[in-house]
C-alpha cells in the first residue's frame, strides 16, 4: 500500500536523485558503498569543504557534480533527498535548510547539538512534509530485529536488566571529534545509538540517567550510563573510544538472557535461566565459534547501513513511515544531553518529557521540555525502589573520577 508524506506530499516515482552533504570517513567507507547496493538512488552531487576530500570522492562517483559549498548543493533543482554527513555542529542548520527547499532528508545522529536545535529540526520537518530520517542504523541489523522479535513475544520472561557495550578502537580523530562541545566524545557519538536501541528494542521511553564520563586519550572518550525506563527496566551502556572494537547487547529476563555481539556473531545467543544441558551448550558455543564466516568477513561490511538505506528509500516512495523519524534523534539527544549534566553534578537526570510512540514508533504526541535534575522520590516508584541511583550509593559517583 502507498502511503503519502506527513504532510500530504505523494510517493516518489523513479530515481532518487540524491545530494550528499560532508565527504568525510563516514561519507566515503560507509554510505557510499551502502548507496551503491540500492539501485533506487542515483548520486547527482556531493558537498564538501575540504578541496582534498572533494577531488577524492569525486573520484570516487562518477557523473556526480561536486561543490565545495552546501548552499549550491542545496540550491540545485534537481534534487530530491539529500543526506546529512556533516561533523553534528552543521547537522541542525543545513536539515533545516534542505527542509525549506522540500527535500526528503537523512539526518546522521545526533540530529543536533541542544534540543532547542533538535526542536528546531523536527519543526522543519513536519513544515515540509517530507521523509526525514535519523541515522540510526543499528535498528536495522538482523540481529537486533531477531533479538526485539525474542523480547516482544515473550521469550526472555519479565525483562529484568540490559547491558550493553559499544567500542570503537583509537585511531586519529579529526579536530571536531575531539571536543565534545562539537560533537566529539563518546557520549555524543556513540551513546544515540544505544539510547535509541535500547528503548525500541523494550518498547519503553528513557525516564532517568545516571552518568560518569572520563577522558583517558581523548575529551570524553569514557561513557558509563545507566538508563533508567518508564517500565522499571534499568540498562547499563559502556562506551568507549580508547579500547578495543566492541558491540554487545545483552537483554536480561527471569525466562532466558539473549545476547548478541555484532563483530563475532551471526545469530543471537540465547541461554535459558535453567539450562539443563550446560556442557551441550558450551559445545554448541565453540563449534559456533568456528565459524570461518566469523574470521573473513571484514569488520566494516555492516549489513545495517544498507538496510537504512532501503527503509529511507521505501519511505521516499511512500511504501512506509519514516523510522526511525527525526524525533527518535530529539529523543535520543534529550538522553546523551541528560547523561552529560549527570555526569558533572553527579546526580540522577529526569527526563522532563518523553514521546509517546505507537507499537511501530510513530510517535504519537510531541513535547519539548529539556531534561532538568530531580529528587530521587520523584523518580518511577518501581525503578527507584529496585535501584538505588548513584547519587544515593556510596562511593559509585567517584568511580571514573
Amino acid at each position: 500500500m502507498m502511503m503519502s508524506q506527513p504532510g500530504g506530499q505523494p510517493p516518489h516515482a523513479g530515481p532518487i536523485r540524491l545530494g550528499i552533504v560532508g565527504a568525510g570517513r563516514v561519507a566515503e567507507l560507509v554510505h557510499l558503498p551502502a548507496l551503491r547496493a540500492v539501485p533506487d538512488f542515483r548520486i547527482v552531487a556531493i558537498a564538501e569543504p575540504d578541496a582534498e576530500r572533494r577531488a577524492r570522492i569525486g573520484a570516487l562517483v562518477s557523473g556526480a557534480a561536486v561543490h565545495e559549498d552546501a548552499s549550491t548543493l542545496l540550491d540545485r533543482d534537481d534534487l530530491d533527498a539529500v543526506a546529512v554527513c556533516t561533523p553534528p555542529a552543521e547537522h541542525a542548520s543545513l536539515a533545516i535548510a534542505a527542509f525549506a527547499r522540500r527535500r526528503h532528508v537523512y539526518l546522521e545522529k545526533p540530529i543536533a547539538l541542544s534540543l532547542a536545535d533538535a526542536d528546531a529540526v523536527v519543526e522543519a520537518w513536519r513544515a515540509a512534509g517530507t521523509v526525514g530520517m535519523t541515522g540510526f542504523n543499528f535498528r536495522f541489523h538482523p540481529l537486533v530485529r531477531e533479538l526485539r522479535a525474542l523480547v516482544a513475544a515473550g521469550t526472555l520472561g519479565r525483562i529484568i536488566a540490559v547491558r550493553t557495550t559499544f567500542g570503537s578502537a583509537p585511531r586519529p580523530l579529526p579536530a571536531w571529534k575531539q571536543a565534545a562541545v562539537s560533537g566529539g566524545g563518546v557520549a555524543r557519538d556513540l551513546v544515540p545509538h544505544h539510547a535509541d536501541l535500547v528503548s525500541w528494542l523494550l518498547g519503553s521511553p528513557v525516564s532517568w540517567v545516571a552518568a560518569d564520563i572520563a577522558s583517558v586519550d581523548s575529551e570524553a572518550d569514557v561513557a558509563l550510563v545507566r538508563l533508567g525506563l518508564a517500565s522499571g527496566v534499568v540498562a547499563q551502556c559502556t562506551a568507549t573510544g580508547c579500547a578495543r572494537d566492541a558491540h554487545v547487547i545483552e537483554v536480561i529476563g527471569t525466562a532466558a538472557t539473549a545476547r548478541i555481539d555484532r563483530a563475532s556473531m551471526r545469530r543471537v545467543e540465547l541461554r535459558p535461566t535453567r539450562d539443563r544441558h550446560p556442557r551441550l551448550d558450551r559445545l554448541a558455543r565453540a563449534v559456533a565459534a568456528l565459524d570461518p564466516r566469523l574470521h573473513l568477513t571484514p569488520p566494516w561490511r555492516e549489513p545495517s547501513h544498507r538496510a537504512a538505506w532501503c527503509a529511507f528509500a521505501d519511505a521516499v516512495r511512500g511504501r512506509r513511515g519514516a523510522i526511525p523519524d527525526l524525533q527518535a534523534g530529539r529523543d535520543a539527544l534529550a538522553v546523551v544531553l541528560a547523561a552529560e549534566t549527570a555526569a558533572v553534578e553527579r546526580s540522577v537526570v529526569a527526563i522532563a518529557s518523553h514521546t509517546s510512540r505507537a507499537p511501530d514508533g510513530t510517535p504519537r504526541h510531541r513535547e519539548t521540555t529539556a531534561p532538568s535534575a530531580r529528587a530521587v522520590g520523584a523518580m518511577p516508584r518501581e525503578s527507584a525502589a529496585t535501584f538505588a541511583p548513584p547519587s544515593v550509593r556510596q562511593g559509585s559517583a567517584e568511580a571514573l573520577a
